[in-house]
């Protein structure tokens, strides 16, 4: 695990091309995940919405592109990431019912019981502590509110397994390192998913984290994940 400054400046060197390699890695798959956390969320007009290491934004913009409720924050340690998706909001018109911020998931600057949603995607497996990040997360939620977690997961299937291995080991850190520059952005990368935890731990800290209702639904043959709790 990288000390969470070191991870704020690799995240940040590469958040130029973050996107575009995000989609030509996934085969442009992320999108469409992405769009499918969306529809989970059942946000109601005058619900508050914060997307936490919200990155370059594509979750809260998502959102917003939606009309599905005009309060929504998105929050990240990296300023180069909160640009690009600043600069993205102002070109969908969208900056006015967005706001972005820097902020740290360990110590979220909101008061508790603030938000009615509260999702994160692909950031809990780069948190220095899983567990407190996830605490916080649920602090802010108001009763009845809801977690939502997009995350990289890993396949069951032996055959697809290996596949997935050899491409996360070595196709993903040549191709990122020679389109990034980066030598250790997508090495890294590679080897968070495959540390990660399993979708039942992960279940596990959202239910230690005091949620109730857990429920998670695999993607794309377990390639990633959607879990979801309920305060």
């Amino acid at each position: 695990m990288m000390e969470q400054n070191e991870e704020v400046k690799l995240f940040s060197s590469i958040a130029p091309i973050y996107d575009f390699l995000n989609h030509l890695f996934s085969f442009n798959i992320d999108k469409k995940w992405r769009k499918i956390l969306v529809d989970w969320l059942n946000i109601k007009a005058g619900d508050k919405m914060l997307d936490v290491c919200t990155g370059t934004g594509d979750v809260a913009l998502e959102c917003a592109r939606r009309n599905y409720t005009d309060k929504i924050c998105g929050i990240d340690l990296s300023d180069e990431m909160l640009r690009i998706a600043m600069y993205k909001a102002n070109k969908l018109h969208l900056r006015k019912i967005i706001r972005l911020q820097q902020g740290d998931c360990m110590s979220l600057p909101f008061k508790n019981n603030t938000f009615n949603i509260v999702t994160i995607g692909f950031g809990v497996r780069n948190l220095i502590d899983y567990a407190k990040g996830i605490s916080e997360m649920v602090r802010v939620l108001k009763k009845g509110g809801k977690l939502f977690v997009l995350e990289f997961s890993y396949p069951n299937n032996v055959f697809i397994s290996k596949i997935y291995k050899t491409y996360l080991n070595i196709i993903i850190p040549l191709i990122g390192r020679v389109i990034s520059g980066s030598k250790n952005a997508y090495i890294y990368l590679s080897s968070s998913i495959q540390s990660f935890h399993k979708s039942k731990d992960v279940m596990q800290l959202l239910k230690a984290a005091g949620l109730k209702n857990i429920y998670h639904k695999q993607l794309t043959y377990g390639i990633a994940a959607i879990y979801s709790g309920e305060k």
